[in-house]
């Protein structure tokens, strides 16, 4: 491999200039060679505090931030709209690609020549990944489990050259971990997924810095787009992803392994009356059945929003929230919600 050869690529959209700037200099300062990492960022269309922290680095770093701005971003469901593109901008030499958040932050000193142990590895198809997150042990039961508690990872860039784009809809974590979950069905020789124990990260935290009423938009649109990523178009796309997968790492074609739309449309259904429950927020509140048919109800209107911003005040005001609540993290997330309203 030519040293001054691209090797790795991180993409990530970004609105905010510091933590862009944190998430940058972790990789570039930790990383072994320098030359053979290349950053590519989406910003906002006319984002000048963007340009100038990217030019910044780059002045510092030799030119290792790219970046691409567009207006496509609207709202939380639109996130994903600009990831594809990122790809379109990789360098042709890249192995090894990540799609990640500007709150993450690498903490451990060459973190690149952990991860190019397994270019080695698999160096007869290529196709592999790399588990990083709080997640990374999981070993996934269903298409809701992914679609919840993805792992962030590290995906070698034919991975994702076959499968064809980061996401067809919400999320490139989300949609990739349901292609690595079918993949796995094939059997153990198609089980390309690598936990990796020595390289560290920071920030994994989600709906940092929002406002009540901003963390009551997210969990709508979040329902929208959950609803889109388990529904049977986008599963299916999953599957086929993952057959030509497993069929490249074979040689050869193989069965393919179907999704019933029956089953999986009935499975849906019934989830998603209880929603909270099946996505992993269980108490007794949240495991009623009442509450979550008129959590779904509420996502189509939002006549309801500036009430339940109130009441979600006065029970915390009355000691009554983290009662409701039982989930701690869930609950510490609603009162930096609360205080980010003051």
């Amino acid at each position: 491999m030519n040293k001054a050869e691209k090797i790795f690529s991180l993409h990530l959209n970004s609105n905010k200039p510091d933590s862009f700037e944190k998430f940058s200099l972790s990789f570039i300062k930790n990383i072994s060679n320098l030359s053979s990492l290349e950053i590519i960022v989406h910003i906002d269309k006319g984002d000048n505090l963007m340009k100038e922290k990217i030019i910044k680095i780059n002045k510092r770093y030799n030119s290792v931030i790219k970046y691409i701005e567009t207006s496509l971003i609207k709202n939380f469901n639109d996130a994903w709209k600009p990831i594809n593109i990122l790809l379109e901008k990789t360098s042709k030499s890249v192995k090894i690609i990540a799609c990640l958040s500007d709150d993450i932050t690498v903490e451990t000193k060459n973190w690149d020549l952990y991860y190019l142990k397994y270019l080695k590895k698999y160096h007869k198809d290529e196709i592999f990944r790399i588990r990083c997150s709080k997640y990374k042990h999981e070993t996934y039961k269903n298409h809701w489990e992914c679609a919840y508690k993805p792992d962030f990872s590290f995906y070698s860039k034919k991975w994702v050259d076959i499968v064809g784009f980061w996401n067809p809809c919400i999320g490139p974590d989300t949609f990739q971990e349901s292609v690595s979950y079918y993949l796995n069905k094939y059997g153990e020789n198609y089980k390309r997924s690598e936990v990796d124990l020595n390289v560290v990260y920071k920030g994994e935290e989600t709906l940092t810095g929002l406002s009540l009423s901003g963390r009551i938009k997210r969990a709508k649109l979040g329902y929208i787009s959950f609803s889109k990523l388990v529904s049977y178009k986008i599963q299916k796309l999953s599957s086929i992803s993952a057959y030509n997968l497993a069929k490249e790492i074979n040689g050869a074609d193989l069965n393919i392994i179907k999704i019933n739309f029956l089953k999986h449309s009935s499975i849906n259904f019934f989830k998603k009356l209880m929603f909270f429950h099946y996505r992993g927020s269980k108490s007794w509140l949240t495991s009623n059945i009442i509450f979550n048919v008129m959590f779904i109800i509420w996502c189509k209107v939002d006549i309801f929003d500036k009430s339940i911003e109130y009441i979600i005040c006065y029970l915390e005001k009355k000691n009554l929230l983290n009662k409701l609540i039982t989930n701690e993290s869930q609950y510490k997330k609603l009162i930096k919600a609360i205080k980010n309203d003051v």
